[in-house]
């Protein structure tokens, strides 16, 4: 959505959620092309996208959440989520070290932190969709554009990897892009 869209359905809201955006936009860019020596630095990364939605939503800190938290699908206890995260992150960073189909990537990061650990109490699918978004522009794609889908759309596609992977391809744009217009995007 763009900032005005966002304006007319957000007030205060929107304000925020589009200065936080510009904040992930910083941190994508200064990130592009960095070469993640190590976990903790792939995880400091994501952490400092996600607590960038801190107060979007509402005032609860970005940290991992327990399943106390209201779920009734107790899909894991907070040690179970603690142990997947650390997998999911030495995993991710040994993918993004290798040459990899940015398609599959991303269909599979989003689902595993989307639908499958969901480590945060607010702020997931943002944070989310901001780092496939960074996994299709290390490759020099185009991310994909998440304004062209529906909520309910979206919601519905991403309860299965299969369909994750199909809603990624149909958002995306299948376009090189220059420095120029990738400047021109994120708004630098």
């Amino acid at each position: 959505a763009t900032p005005k869209q966002m304006l007319n359905y957000g007030g205060d809201l929107a304000r925020v959620t589009i200065e936080a955006q510009k904040q992930v936009n910083q941190i994508i860019k200064q990130n592009l092309n960095k070469n993640f020596s190590s976990s903790a630095e792939l995880e400091r990364f994501i952490f400092s996208i996600s607590s960038s939605y801190e107060g979007t939503v509402n005032s609860r800190p970005q940290i991992f959440r327990d399943w106390a938290f209201g779920f009734e699908d107790l899909r894991q206890s907070t040690l179970n989520l603690e142990v997947d995260w650390i997998w999911f992150i030495h995993w991710l960073l040994e993918e993004l070290r290798n040459d990899y189909d940015p398609r599959i990537l991303a269909a599979k990061v989003h689902f595993l932190l989307s639908v499958r650990l969901h480590p945060f109490y607010d702020g997931v699918g943002k944070t989310t969709r901001d780092l496939v978004d960074f996994i299709f522009m290390r490759k020099g794609f185009m991310p994909p554009n998440w304004s062209k889908v529906s909520m309910e759309r979206y919601f519905r596609e991403i309860t299965t990897l299969q369909g994750t992977y199909d809603l990624i391809v149909d958002l995306e744009v299948r376009v090189f892009f220059a420095n120029k217009c990738m400047e021109a995007i994120l708004g630098f």
